[in-house]
């Protein structure tokens, strides 16, 4: 059975960063190391229906590639934050104007199609993004980062306190290498 990853948000909290692929294929996806490689989506006014057709048309010759590729939208687009990366880095691009728009029409449309089945294109993806997100490595970092690094300015400081105890400590091996 295939577990599902979780938004783009979530994600890239978990030290999971995107990018955006060079090839034009709408439905070319990819993870490694770390990297979630993605083809551009332009997401305007007629997606919706021309996807809704793709899907159509798939299961009348039951194929699953769009619906699939359906399925791991939903998964990765939750709210506008979501929309907001991928966005940000050029994956999607927006021509409905509002974030908030479009999480609700890949929602919308998601809700219409049935669940993944046993070929499920993206299974050994997901397989990998959540072995990934499950190291506990990548859950220090991701907590670290919510918790602590979220304002430029604490990272400021943790590196001025760690630059101030390696002084302190230069300057304590210094005064006992003096004295000895």
């Amino acid at each position: 059975m295939v577990r599902f990853i979780n938004s783009a948000k979530r994600l890239e909290e978990a030290n999971v960063k995107f990018e955006k692929s060079e090839e034009e294929m709408m439905f070319n996806v990819g993870f490694k190391e770390g990297v979630m490689v993605m083809a551009p989506l332009t997401i305007e006014d007629r997606t919706e229906s021309f996807l809704r057709s793709l899907i159509a048309y798939e299961q009348y010759f039951q194929h699953n590639f769009v619906t699939d590729y359906v399925k791991f939208l939903d998964c990765i687009i939750d709210s506008s934050k979501d929309v907001e990366i991928l966005s940000r880095r050029g994956i999607i691009e927006n021509w409905l104007g509002d974030e908030n728009e479009v999480a609700e029409m890949v929602n919308k449309l998601s809700e219409s199609v049935s669940g993944p089945g046993k070929d499920f294109v993206y299974a050994n993806m997901f397989e990998d993004v959540n072995k990934h997100c499950g190291r506990r490595w990548n859950r220090w970092m991701a907590n670290l980062r919510k918790n602590y690094f979220y304002n430029p300015w604490t990272i400021i400081s943790v590196l001025v306190a760690l630059v101030l105890l390696l002084l302190t400590f230069t300057q304590t091996v210094f005064t006992i290498l003096h004295v000895v």
